[in-house]
């Protein structure tokens, strides 16, 4: 160290002293500035050896800081210990020091210590100038107090030196304890008067410093360019997913369409052929019954002639006969429809029901995103416009309801925290998304499992609060919200009570019923097969008419198992008037089984008529008159079975012409709705990626800083997600903002920066995790540093009042030198009366 500060000393300029006047202007200059004596002393040579003058420099420097930061301790001591010496040169010295002790008081500790080492160096320096130009001890004192605050801030400003000032300062005799006092309250004067000015070098320096570090290491764009090109890339992504979906859509459409059609194609050959069949077996079995009684009958003649068999095995053979008769009318119970048991109708029927009911709720979802986006757009309007939700009559009302539920005693704990947590989500920082929120929450509440921490309010409370918090929506984001309010209903069943339309629709239908053939479908069929209404309604349930007529007449002809009797058809088909008057196909098919069955019936009366007659009549001329009966009974039989054969027939062809025409049909509403649904598609695609990323700029610095500064919450819910994919994606928005904000502050924008930040930028990074809150904090925290100018005291004390501290400073480190290098008090130093100035 010895080495270092002979350079410093050896580096010191030999410049020619300034003149006293120039002193004299240069310091009247300032506010309260204080007179420079006038008499001169020519300079004389050092008297102080070099080594212990270096080492006194030296121990200042190096104890410098240290006495910088104690300084009011220092000066406040030894001014009372000078003091109380008992001598008035010592009481005039002691109050010098007092004084400089409490002015460096209201300075900042961390101030004093920076100030400490380089003035504890020039105070001691500028003392051993003093001495060595024969200067006395308050001289020397005195100088070494100037020459402490004499820093490069000074005499940058000033435009003066060290030794311009001292080798004038200090000729002998210049100062004593009195001009020490006088000295110290001039400055001090100056730092009272000097206010108001505006940032010093260093001052602005010290800002610029903090923006800086706002800023952070990576170079300017750098990282904004990083999130705009995730930005591009995200928004190029979207747009060609829209395109990929809306091709998807179509061509899903297309191959729908054409399985459709082949499917109903086939089903429509399968009924043609079924009902052909059926036909032609009723037309085979009249030709049968005909031809067997023809045959039975001469039969019956040429027995009779020859007396082949006896009465009693022609009166058999009758009855066999009766028995075939009987039986083909019955088998015409299989051409109404398929011998299913009612569990699996009612499982089929529960099956498309439930698929109609998801396809209709998908519907809704999607109507209810689309209408949503628009309600959203509307209201960031709204609210960007200063027009906020919780101005409306209704939310005040709200919350002072909610708040009077709270009341002490008047609810019980867990209800009252039920209260509490709504109240809660509406209040403090609140918006349309926040009551649009706590809305959906109740509204899934309301199913099972209910949402913890509204399990405690009943169910009608609830339901209560949540028409009032639509109806509050309503109030502000206009019919665009209703109906995005009633299409969110729609697609949930528990929400059925509010009036949507698939609410509606399905209270109609009887829930409480639909919801226990989720457990026994067999009882679904009866169910909706009682009148025209309830066939309607399952036709609405299912979306398909012939699929619900299929199953009627699978139904009838199960509930026609065991009646065998036209009768007992007949009493069924009364009791069951409403069912077939509502299903037309299901009628005329029950009602030619039955006709058949009545034939059959009369048939077989004339046959029994006949095996009755073989007991009382045996001539040939009986037996020609049983055959003609025979030939009669058997005719009808016949023409019953032709009639049935052409009217199964002719609904058969009807039927499959039906299912047709119907393919075709639903094969263009698949490809008219696919077109329009990939239209739709493709135009909110290309929408969503213009809200990422804005095609009028190619800069990804523009757009990213565009998205940063506006903090658009609608646009960062679309770009947030296409950030999170990439592994640096967070780290380079975290950089970009510092980047953003820095440069804002850069370009002037200092005031109101904290409340921008708080209220316009990092909401929405927070919400959609791109920033935490401790993050969002430390930055807001800066601002609020940088926007009030929050300089540490040593940068904000400007050039005068540095000079005075570092004076302090330095002088406090110079008497700490001395006293240590020469191991007894600095009071032995003070001059007695014996020792006055010199000449």
């Amino acid at each position: 160290m010895a080495e270092d500060l002979k350079a410093l000393w050896a580096s010191l300029p030999a410049e020619t002293p300034p003149q006293t006047e120039d002193l004299q202007s240069l310091w009247d200059s300032l506010p309260g500035g204080a007179a420079i004596p006038q008499s001169r002393t020519p300079v004389r040579p050092l008297r102080q050896p070099a080594t212990e003058a270096l080492t006194d420099i030296g121990g200042a420097g190096v104890i410098g800081a240290g006495m910088g930061y104690a300084a009011p301790a220092i000066l406040q001591g030894l001014g009372a210990v000078a003091t109380g010496t008992g001598t008035p040169l010592g009481a005039g010295v002691g109050s010098g020091l007092k004084f400089m002790g409490t002015a460096a008081s209201a300075a900042g500790p961390m101030a004093r210590t920076a100030a400490g080492a380089l003035s504890g160096v020039g105070s001691e320096t500028a003392g051993k100038v003093a001495e060595g130009l024969g200067a006395g001890p308050i001289t020397a004192e005195a100088a070494r107090f100037v020459g402490g605050g004499l820093s490069p801030d000074f005499v940058r400003v000033v435009g003066v030196t060290t030794a311009n000032v001292l080798s004038h300062w200090a000729m002998p005799g210049r100062l004593d304890a009195a001009a020490i006092r006088t000295l110290a309250g001039d400055i001090s004067r100056k730092i009272r008067n000097v206010t108001g000015q505006d940032l010093s070098e260093g001052e602005k320096a010290y800002v610029d410093n903090l923006i800086g570090e706002l800023h952070g290491t990576r170079k300017p764009g750098e990282a904004l360019g990083a999130v705009g090109s995730e930005m591009q890339a995200g928004a190029e992504g979207v747009a060609q997913a829209g395109e990929r979906r809306a091709a998807g859509v179509v061509r899903g459409a297309q191959v729908q369409s054409e399985l459709n059609t082949q499917l109903e194609t086939r089903l429509a050959a399968q009924r043609l052929a079924e009902t052909k069949a059926r036909a032609a077996a009723l037309h085979t079995n009249a030709n049968t019954a005909l031809n067997d009684a023809e045959a039975a009958a001469r039969a019956e003649i040429a027995a009779a002639e020859k007396k082949a068999v006896s009465d009693t095995e022609a009166a058999a053979y009758l009855a066999t006969l009766k028995d075939q008769t009987t039986s083909a009318a019955k088998q015409t119970r299989l051409a109404i429809g398929n011998d299913r048991l009612a569990t699996d109708i009612g499982t089929n029927l529960r099956a498309a029901a439930t698929q109609r009911e998801q396809g209709f709720r998908t519907a809704a979802s999607d109507r209810y995103n689309a209408a949503a986006a628009e309600v959203n757009k509307d209201v960031a309007k709204l609210e960007t416009g200063g027009i906020t939700i919780n101005k409306n009559p209704a939310y005040t009302k709200l919350v002072s309801d909610l708040e009077a539920e709270l009341v002490p005693g008047k609810n019980s704990k867990d209800v009252a925290a039920g209260y509490k947590k709504i109240l809660d989500q509406i209040t403090g920082p609140v918006s349309y998304n926040s009551i649009d929120q706590t809305r959906k929450l109740l509204g899934d509440s309301f199913g099972n499992p209910r949402i913890t921490g509204y399990e405690t309010l009943a169910r009608d409370v609830q339901q209560d609060i949540y028409k009032r918090l639509r109806d509050i929506q309503v109030k502000f984001a206009g019919p665009k919200a209703d109906q995005m309010l009633r299409d969110y209903a729609d697609s949930r069943p528990e929400l059925a009570v509010f009036g949507s339309k698939a609410g509606q629709q399905l209270t109609g239908l009887d829930r409480s019923a639909l919801t226990q053939f989720a457990n026994d479908p067999a009882k679904m069929p009866a169910y909706f097969f009682k009148t025209p209404t309830s066939f309607q309604q399952l036709v609405e349930l299912v979306g398909d008419k012939a699929l619900a007529t299929q199953s009627a007449l699978d139904y009838a002809t199960n509930q026609l198992t065991g009646k065998e009797t036209s009768a007992q058809v007949r009493s069924w088909m009364t009791a069951n008037r409403e069912f077939l008057n509502a299903v037309p196909e299901a009628k005329l098919a029950v009602s030619q089984h039955q006709a058949a069955l009545e034939a059959a019936e009369k048939t077989a009366a004339s046959l029994d008529a006949q095996a009755k007659a073989l007991t009382t009549r045996r001539t040939v001329q009986d037996a020609e008159t049983r055959a003609t009966a025979i030939r009669t009974g058997g005719g009808v039989q016949a023409n019953e079975l032709a009639a049935q054969a052409k009217g199964v027939a002719a609904t058969g062809e009807k039927e499959s012409n039906a299912l047709l025409a119907k393919a075709a049909t639903e094969a263009e509403a698949l490809t008219t709705k696919a077109a329009a649904e990939a239209g739709t598609i493709t135009k909110e695609s290309a929408a969503a990626a213009d809200k990422i990323w804005n095609r009028t700029s190619a800069s990804p610095q523009f757009n990213a800083r565009t998205l940063l500064e506006k903090g658009d919450a609608t646009q960062w819910d679309l770009v947030a997600p296409i950030i999170q994919r990439s592994p640096t994606g967070k780290r380079d928005v975290y950089d970009a903002l510092r980047e953003t904000l820095a440069d804002q502050l850069s370009s002037g924008r200092i005031k109101g920066a904290t409340q921008r930040f708080n209220e316009v930028i990092s909401p929405a990074l927070v919400k959609t995790g791109m920033l935490d809150s401790a993050a969002a904090q430390d930055f807001a925290k800066q601002l609020a540093v940088i926007e009030a100018q929050r300089i540490p005291s040593a940068e904000s004390l400007g050039v005068w009042r540095r000079m005075f501290l570092q004076a302090v400073a330095g002088y406090s480190g110079s008497l700490g030198s001395r006293g240590g290098r020469a191991g007894f008090s600095l009071v032995s130093d003070i001059p007695t009366p014996s020792n006055a100035l010199r000449p």
